[in-house]
């Protein structure tokens, strides 16, 4: 069976946080890439995410916080970023990702790029198809993180 290794998120939304519960539930350690400090501060005050979701709470004891450096330290990396801030997000990486186990939550393509987000990271950061998973919907953040009946689409080699 194959090992997802330590998992992080790359996002701070309502979509992030319910994957990010999915995660936490079944690892009990997760790391978070956040974009503002200051979300993180009032994430790890509150036990809940302080803009998305906030009736879903976690155990901020078992999630490592970053808005800088979280890439290197993780082997899974679920990216649930909107999909027009995807390429400025990538281009922050100063870690190759090509040897990671890639997996998109992101809606839509890859603007300028006309691409879905699993080819984009197949074809600029050389990303093996192996390596590559997509999770969809149709289902609502919501639904999602407070363990309701939902479907999610999960595709990967």
């Amino acid at each position: 069976m194959f090992s997802v290794g330590k998992t992080a998120i790359i996002g701070g939304g309502s979509w992030a946080t319910a994957i990010a519960k999915i995660v936490i539930d079944h690892t009990h350690h997760l790391g978070w890439y956040m974009r503002r400090d200051d979300r993180i501060e009032d994430f790890r005050r509150l036990g809940h995410n302080p803009a998305y979701l906030t009736s879903v709470h976690f155990d901020v004891d078992e999630i490592f916080f970053s808005s800088d450096k979280i890439v290197e330290a993780y082997d899974t990396l679920v990216f649930v970023t909107p999909s027009p801030y995807l390429k400025s997000h990538l281009k922050k990486l100063k870690t190759r990702i090509k040897d990671k186990f890639i997996i998109t939550a992101i809606k839509g393509i890859v603007p300028d790029e006309n691409l879905v987000c699993s080819e984009y990271f197949h074809r600029v950061y050389d990303v093996p198809y192996d390596n590559l998973a997509v999770i969809g919907g149709p289902s609502h953040a919501e639904e999602v993180a407070l363990q309701r009946l939902s479907y999610l689409t999960v595709g990967c080699a």
